[in-house]
Parts: C-alpha cells; structure tokens; sequence
C-alpha cells in the first residue's frame, strides 16, 4: 500500500491505524496514565500558545512524513505553519512532537517513529515521557541539523525553543498516584 492509498482506506475505517514504510499497524487503547499524561502536555502547551499563531493538537490528529513513507497519530503535535491550518486530516510541518510511552509501543517510538520524524524538515522538537518511571527526554534539531538530547535543568523545568516556552517536567504528571 502507498502512503495516499494508505491515506484514503484509512479514512474509511472505524479505528486508528498508523503506516510505515508499506505497512499498517492498527492503533490501540491508551491506558488511563498514558491518556492523563497527553492530555497534562496538551493543555500545558495550549494555555501558554493560546493566542499564538500555533495550534497544539492531540492524539487524533495525523502527521504525514513524505520522506520517511509514514504517517503517524502522535500524542500531541504543534504546528505553527499556515499550510497546516489548512489541512484536513494530516499536518504535514510540525514543529514539536510528543510520544508518551507505553510498554508495548515505547521501543517503537524511540526508534522507528523517531528516525521517521527526523526526516520532517520543519521538526525541531521531539519529546519523549516515560509515564510510569517520569523519565523526560527531549530531542532537538541543532543549526547544524544534528539531534541533541536536551538536559532538563535542575529545578525540573523545560525549555521548548521551537515554541519559546518554558514548562515544569512535573506539570506532565499531576493528577498521577
């Protein structure tokens, strides 16, 4: 299946189903910590970008990677591109993405979403959270082009430089046991 094949069955179907590379991998349930943790990061970045030209959507919107052959539904991406507002069904210019792992997609995401994602040239932020062990890691594109992980600083706070905001790592898990 091609990605615009991919692209076209998918609308049709009652479930989520992500591509990569030819093949088709259906979409399952988010666990309640996974589901609270997206929806923390959501609202977090859409509070402090609310009157921005940038628009934070959550997990039912698509990303398309032409150059990877891959769509995916990550837990939350933010675009700040007009072509991308104008788009229905996949954004096709993120600026920041963000997976919140699970134990059986988390070895997936790490590797084969984000080579996936690194080849979105409008992609300079990419966030992974381990939920359950509160692991934070955060990938950014340098002026060279390279990826570098991002140390969080010391009081638990975040600097996202795609979006010019700064967030505390804590605020991802509140609500949590």
């Amino acid at each position: 299946m091609t990605l615009d094949e991919f692209l076209a069955w998918e609308l049709e179907q009652l479930e989520r189903h992500e591509f990569f590379r030819g093949e088709v991998f259906a979409m399952v349930g988010a666990s309640q910590v996974h589901n609270v943790v997206t929806l923390n990061l959501a609202v977090a970045l859409h509070k402090r970008l609310d009157l921005s030209a940038c628009r934070v959507l959550s997990s039912e919107m698509k990303v398309r990677i032409e150059t990877a052959d891959a769509m995916f539904y990550p837990d939350v991406v933010v675009s700040c591109s007009r072509n991308d507002r104008a788009q229905t069904h996949a954004l096709l210019e993120p600026v920041f993405v963000a997976e919140v792992l699970s134990p059986s997609t988390g070895g997936f995401d790490k590797r084969a979403k984000f080579t996936a994602y690194r080849r979105s040239p409008q992609l300079r932020e990419f966030l992974l959270v381990e939920p359950h062990t509160r692991v934070v890691e955060l990938f950014r594109r340098t002026e060279a082009g390279r990826w570098e992980v991002v140390e969080m600083a010391d009081d638990g706070m975040l600097a996202l430089e795609s979006l010019g905001l700064v967030f505390s790592a804590e605020e991802l898990f509140v609500g949590l046991d």
